[in-house]
């Protein structure tokens, strides 16, 4: 009888914290709604007008608005790599550090955990020190020497053609503590030893530092903490900065979590790498040939091996550079792009892909064009009501800037009543790739579609809205590429509006409310941050006014959810893809116009506000789990609260150590 009350208890203790998850959730999305409207960016603007420093001598001000002014003159000089330089202002990353940064007594008690943990396994630290002549290598010995993990092995492989003097300080530095090893070696044979190396150590995990790098203090014990959640991880990645040689921290690289085709885009992962022992010798350790680009070339082939990768969002490795303020405009500042481009060709070539290598849309980065086999019949599904002057534009753009042999167009008319759309319908329908289909419900984006499929027997679905516009030839063969992939379920284009800055880079679970476009409004022939606007990349989701998916996994899903009849079902769809494991793909050499006015505001009526919230509760009930976990394809340190992917200045409180893409992605 007791067990049977203490199991009702711990019953009703799960639901109550069901529930208070599922609430926490909705308040946080109407915070984010909130702090994305109309209102609260213009009291935004309000209040950093007022926020000016003004000369402390003017009597009161200092007292009174001296701390808010000094926070609005750091906010708009930020950007001023001059006053950065002066230290008379703080960046928001520098900001972020203060917030997040564990202080002494953190570190106190992250040494304590250190003992605590389940799992403790040797760690060996693989240093490619060089010549130790750019004035790093002290610094970064030190760094490993400081971990509050303890139990680690350091393999330093020092040019033979190092000084006398460098070599006597790194051989000292070893008499000092016996877990560094010292071995002097060619530089053109380092590979083959550092293999050497690795197969006579005991470590059960690697880790791989360069000349220019060092450790954060708590960064073994991060990668360990991630391995104790998730004990069958064959790889751990963190995020890392830049330093200079003063010690200022800049240019923080926040990354996604496992993301295999960001990877072949470029190195998206870079440092901090751990490596189970066992597949880096299962996949033949590090490769001569390879030079800078020696750990992408790893992280390709080992990729091939295993997909328990994990993410840790943390800073936990610094990269020295000496060019001071350099921006984050891509994941992976390679350091030899050509054996980087020769790398990837061979992961290729392994793995039996019909795709070649093409340079991407900004220097340092690659894309792979996939081999399209066959070209099998697409039907472009576009519903429209009336507006048949806009309805024109998009299909003459599309048939001026298409060469797919076996095109259809499904024009499904949802009411329309203007004469002049009756006439530009039975003009199309002279053309035997046009078929209107009459639809006359009253307008829900799901049933109207859903109802197209029905009606034709294409095997690719290519749903495209009557305000877009094709931009330049070779966009459905980019989304076709992709699309006919067996493990991709959708694939979205780069939208921009009129002016060419970006409507649509792909969608982000939990941004600016519910679901976000990440780089809305940036220059879109910019990359963005670490790449995500030029770059191809996995995501979460992608706009339906152009999304391309295959019949067989439209019917998998079900469709569209009809339920949701203006907001979010694109989301709803693409998140019951990602639920069957397939990928979502965003691409941006699909280019597009989407004629959606920029100063289109919320839905301006009680019975649309009514809907919209109601759309809203149902799809936040649907996919609360992913907006508590957080998007995997967007960093929890990057804002919420704006989509220009800028850094949180708060302080960030992470669910788990260690982030992982849904382990059921294809």
């Amino acid at each position: 009888m007791a067990d049977e009350v203490l199991k009702k208890k711990v019953s009703d203790l799960e639901s109550a914290l069901l529930r208070s998850e599922k609430e926490k959730v909705r308040l946080q999305q109407e915070l984010n709604l909130v702090k994305n409207s109309k209102v609260w960016r213009l009291a935004e603007i309000y209040r950093r007008f007022f926020y000016v420093r003004l000369p402390g001598w003017i009597p009161g001000v200092r007292g009174r608005l001296g701390p808010i002014l000094r926070v609005w003159w750091r906010r708009v000089a930020s950007d001023n790599p001059f006053l950065v330089r002066m230290g008379l202002v703080r960046t928001g990353y520098e900001l972020w550090i203060r917030a997040n940064e564990p202080d002494e007594a953190a570190m106190r008690d992250l040494a304590l955990e250190t003992a605590r943990m389940e799992w403790q396994p040797e760690i060996t630290v693989l240093f490619f020190a060089g010549d130790g002549r750019n004035g790093c290598l002290t610094a970064s010995l030190e760094s490993v020497a400081g971990q509050l993990y303890q139990k680690w092995r350091l393999l330093i492989l020092l040019d033979d053609l190092a000084s006398t003097e460098v070599r006597q300080l790194v051989a000292r530095r070893c008499q000092q503590d016996q877990r560094m090893q010292l071995s002097s070696v060619p530089s053109a044979e380092r590979e083959i030893i550092a293999n050497q190396l690795l197969a006579a150590s005991q470590g059960e995990f690697a880790v791989f530092l360069q000349h220019d790098e060092l450790l954060a203090p708590d960064a073994l014990l991060h990668m360990t903490r991630a391995l104790n959640q998730k004990m069958d991880l064959d790889m751990v990645y963190s995020d890392h900065d830049r330093m200079t040689p003063e010690g200022r921290r800049f240019s923080p690289v926040f990354k996604p979590a496992w993301s295999p085709d960001t990877l072949l885009h470029g190195d998206c992962v870079d440092s901090l790498l751990m490596v189970r022992t066992s597949l880096f010798q299962k996949g033949g350790g590090l490769r001569q040939g390879y030079g800078g680009a020696m750990m992408y070339d790893l992280i390709l082939r080992l990729s091939r091996l295993s997909s328990r990768v994990g993410h840790v969002p943390r800073i936990l490795c610094h990269q020295r550079s000496s060019e001071g303020f350099i921006l984050a405009t891509s994941l992976y500042p390679c350091r030899d792009n050509k054996a980087a481009l020769n790398s990837l060709e061979d992961f290729l070539v392994q793995q039996e892909t019909a795709a070649t290598v093409a340079p991407g849309l900004f220097p340092g980065s690659f894309r792979v064009r996939y081999a399209i086999v066959e070209k099998p019949p697409v039907t472009i599904v576009i519903p429209t009501r009336d507006q048949a002057a806009l309805l024109k534009r998009c299909i003459d753009s599309v048939l001026e800037k298409t060469a797919w042999p076996d095109l259809r167009v499904l024009v499904v008319d949802n009411n329309s009543a203007e004469q002049e759309t009756m006439e530009y319908f039975s003009h199309l329908e002279q053309d035997s790739r046009f078929h209107i289909l009459p639809c006359a419900v009253p307008f829900n984006y799901s049933i109207i579609n859903n109802y197209a499929v029905r009606h034709t027997d294409s095997p690719f679905l290519l749903f495209l809205n009557n305000d877009t516009e094709v931009i330049e030839p070779g966009w459905l063969e980019a989304l076709m590429e992709h699309g006919q992939r067996p493990e991709v379920g959708a694939v979205g284009a780069l939208l921009l509006y009129s002016d060419n800055s970006v409507q649509h880079a792909g969608i982000v679970m939990g941004l600016g409310g519910l679901a976000g476009h990440p780089g809305r409004f940036l220059p879109g022939n910019e990359p963005g941050y670490c790449g995500r606007i030029l770059g191809v990349q996995n995501l979460s989701g992608v706009t339906a006014a152009c999304l391309l998916t295959r019949r067989q996994v439209f019917d998998e899903i079900g469709g569209f959810e009809e339920e949701l009849s203006h907001a979010y079902n694109d989301v709803d769809f693409c998140l019951k893809i990602r639920e069957k494991g397939y990928r979502i793909i965003y691409t941006p050499h699909a280019r597009l116009y989407h004629h959606e006015s920029k100063s289109r505001g919320f839905d301006d009526t009680l019975e649309k506000q009514e809907r919209f919230q109601r759309e809203w509760r149902w799809i936040t009930e649907r996919w609360y789990g992913i907006l508590a976990d957080g998007d995997p394809f967007y960093n929890p340190n990057l804002t919420w609260g704006r989509e220009d992917f800028s850094i949180r200045t708060d302080q960030v409180h992470l669910r788990t150590s260690v982030r992982v893409t849904d382990g059921r992605m294809r």
